[in-house]
């Protein structure tokens, strides 16, 4: 049978897509980050070539998380600026 009302149907999709906050994505970057420094002290010694990736792999996963942090500190400093100029403009 055809979908009856297509319209609830884009706004379900829609609703899948919908983007997550900060605070949600820095949680899930902090776990990747110790999934791949866990990772990284699993693997053999004389696996060196597999070694080297997985730093790789926890370096680039770190500085990701330190950018989003950074992020989510300058979009406090914007809203106390914002805020403050609000104070001060009335």
């Amino acid at each position: 049978m055809a979908n009856q009302s297509p319209h609830d149907g884009r706004l379900a999709k829609k609703e899948l897509h919908r983007p997550g906050n900060l605070q949600q994505l820095l949680g899930i970057m902090w776990r990747n980050v110790l999934e791949a420094d866990a990772i990284k002290t699993t693997i053999p010694e004389d696996a060196v070539e597999l070694r080297l990736k997985a730093i790789h792999a926890t370096i680039q996963a770190g500085s990701a998380y330190a950018r989003l942090l950074e992020v989510g500190e300058l979009e406090a400093r914007m809203v106390a600026i914002e805020q403050a100029l609000q104070g001060t403009a009335a």
